[in-house]
């Protein structure tokens, strides 16, 4: 928070040991629906008025094999996100707040000029790509194929999936913010150039119907990879403030509580 608003959303990702399904660790080469890769939590506060909720840390625990291990995965990203806050804190103090904002920007006007430098190239406006890969290990041979239409006119970008296959029925689906993010690795390659944050996306746009494995939606099985459904396997925690240390639960299904925080914070977490 700066002068009482919102400057920007810091995010803390990683995996977590176990979060049920039908195998330890989760990751179910033979999964025909999310179901069976964990359980399923949607966006939830995990802290309140500055909180922790204890009812949310108990349905996370009695889902798990091992809780203990999750709970050191919780505070351990927790903490992250605390730390984040004090250097971004640390960084708008020294440079401005205008500063920083400007460089965010900059990397959008960077992106604007690479693909502005392509569209006058000679090496077309458009390109297609078409690759196929196995979706079931119960039918090997069956393959579904991923298509990339990617068109540049002036300074902006169009990446568009349509063309790829429906949903299969083995683990090989993803849902559109993994699709994005791996579109934001291979560009970042390509263009060494341009600053890697969010300013570089804001030109681009992406097309992915979600009609296509690409884009993830309902109880369809899924790879071991950020998703923007609820069920997923590394957890994203965002929020505006930070929040101290608790101690771990004793048990599986500790009963509910609460404790005041030093700080008031609001956090959010999707599991699953």
């Amino acid at each position: 928070m700066r002068g009482g608003q919102v400057f920007a959303w810091l995010a803390s990702v990683g995996h977590w040991l176990d979060v049920g399904g039908n195998v330890p660790g989760n990751f179910n080469a033979k999964a025909t629906e999310s179901f069976q890769e964990g359980f399923r939590i949607p966006p939830v506060k995990l802290i309140r008025a500055g909180v922790m909720q204890q009812d949310i840390i108990d349905i996370l625990a009695a889902n798990s094999r091992v809780p203990q291990s999750n709970w050191g995965d919780l505070n351990g990203q927790l903490n992250a996100l605390d730390l984040g806050e004090r250097r971004l804190h640390a960084l708008l103090d020294e440079y401005g707040d205008a500063t920083i904002a400007a460089a965010l920007d900059g990397a959008q006007r960077a992106r604007r000029d690479a693909d502005a430098r392509q569209h006058r190239g000679a090496a077309g406006r458009h390109l297609s790509l078409t690759t196929t890969s196995s979706t079931t290990t119960a039918s090997p041979t069956s393959r579904s194929r991923i298509a990339l239409d990617l068109t540049i006119a002036g300074d902006r970008m169009r990446l568009d999936f349509s063309r790829s296959a429906p949903p299969c029925d083995g683990p090989l689906n993803i849902a559109r913010s993994t699709t994005v993010a791996c579109c934001y690795v291979a560009l970042k390659h390509l263009f060494t150039d341009v600053p890697a944050n969010a300013g570089c996306l804001a030109p681009i746009e992406f097309v992915i119907p979600d009609t296509t494995l690409a884009r993830r939606l309902g109880a369809a099985p899924g790879r071991r990879l950020h998703r923007d459904h609820p069920a997923r396997d590394r957890r994203d925690l965002r929020r505006v403030r930070a929040r101290p240390r608790r101690s771990a639960p004793t048990a599986a299904r500790s009963p509910p509580s609460t404790r005041s925080r030093s700080r008031a914070g609001a956090r959010t977490a999707g599991a699953g």
